[in-house]
C-alpha cells in the first residue's frame, strides 16, 4: 500500500511539474516594439521632413507613438537631441504606460534661426526592456533668403517682396508716402538676417530700413547726395 500511495504522488507531482514547465520557446515575456506614425492606423515612420521655412516662420508637427505589445510597457521616457531649431511643444507620452491598443503623442517645433542650413535632429522613445524607437527629423532652414525683394522708383518708392516660390506679394513700406514734396523713390536695396535696407534718391537722398516681417521705418541717414546703391556687412550699412 505504502509502495503504491507513493508511486501515486510522484505521477501526481510528475503531472504538476509538466502543467507548469512551458514548452521550448515558449513562455518568455513577450516584449513589442515602439514605433511611430502620423495618425492613428497610419504607417510607421522612421523619417519625417517638415519642410523649408525661411527665418522667423515656425511649423509644428504632432508624432502618435504606439507598440505592438500585448500587455502595458514600463513608463516612458522621450528626448529630443539634435538641432535647436526642434523643439518638444507637447509631451503625451513622458511616463505614460501604453500596450497594443493604447497610444500617445508628442508635438515637435520646427522655428529655422541664424543663416539657410539644414537642420535634422532625432525623437526617440524607451520604455521597454531595450526597446526604443527613433524618429529622424529634418527641416531646411532658408534663412532671410527665402523670399525676394525690390525696391520701386515710382509709385511711392515702395520696398515689396515675395516668397521664392511665388505667392502673394506683399509691400513693406514706401520711401515717399502719398503727398510727399520729394519726388524721387527708391532706388536700391540690400537684405541681411534682421531688416531689409533701402536707399531713396535725389538730392536729399536717405538710408532707411525695417524689419524683415514688417513694422516701424528706421532712417539711418538723410541728406545724401544722390545716393545708388546701398550694402550690408554686417556691422556697417
Amino acid at each position: 500500500m505504502k509502495r503504491t500511495r507513493w508511486l501515486f504522488v510522484a505521477a501526481a507531482m510528475a503531472g504538476v511539474v509538466v502543467l507548469v514547465v512551458p514548452a521550448v520557446g515558449q513562455g518568455k515575456a513577450q516584449f513589442g516594439s515602439l514605433s511611430w506614425s502620423r495618425s492613428r492606423g497610419g504607417p510607421t515612420i522612421t523619417s519625417y521632413d517638415v519642410g523649408a521655412f525661411d527665418g522667423g516662420g515656425s511649423v509644428s508637427r504632432s508624432f502618435r507613438l504606439g507598440s505592438s505589445s500585448p500587455t502595458k510597457s514600463a513608463k516612458l521616457a522621450i528626448s529630443l537631441t539634435g538641432a535647436p531649431a526642434f523643439s518638444i511643444t507637447s509631451d503625451k507620452c513622458t511616463r505614460k504606460r501604453i500596450g497594443r491598443k493604447l497610444s500617445c503623442w508628442v508635438s515637435v517645433a520646427y522655428r529655422p534661426i541664424g543663416p539657410p542650413a539644414s537642420d535634422r535632429a532625432t525623437l526617440r522613445a524607451t520604455g521597454f526592456r531595450g526597446t526604443a524607437a527613433s524618429l529622424s527629423l529634418s527641416g531646411s532652414n532658408l534663412g532671410p533668403y527665402g523670399h525676394v525683394y525690390w525696391v520701386d522708383f515710382c509709385g511711392g518708392g515702395a520696398v515689396s517682396e515675395v516668397p521664392l516660390s511665388g505667392g502673394r506679394t506683399a509691400t513693406l513700406a514706401h520711401a515717399n508716402p502719398a503727398g510727399s514734396e520729394e519726388g524721387y523713390g527708391s532706388v536700391a536695396v540690400a537684405v541681411d538676417s534682421k531688416n531689409v535696407y533701402w536707399i531713396t534718391g535725389g538730392p536729399r537722398g536717405t538710408v532707411d530700413e525695417i524689419p524683415l516681417r514688417g513694422g516701424s521705418v528706421t532712417n539711418l541717414a538723410s541728406d545724401q547726395g544722390f545716393p545708388v546703391s546701398v550694402a550690408v556687412n554686417g556691422t556697417y550699412n
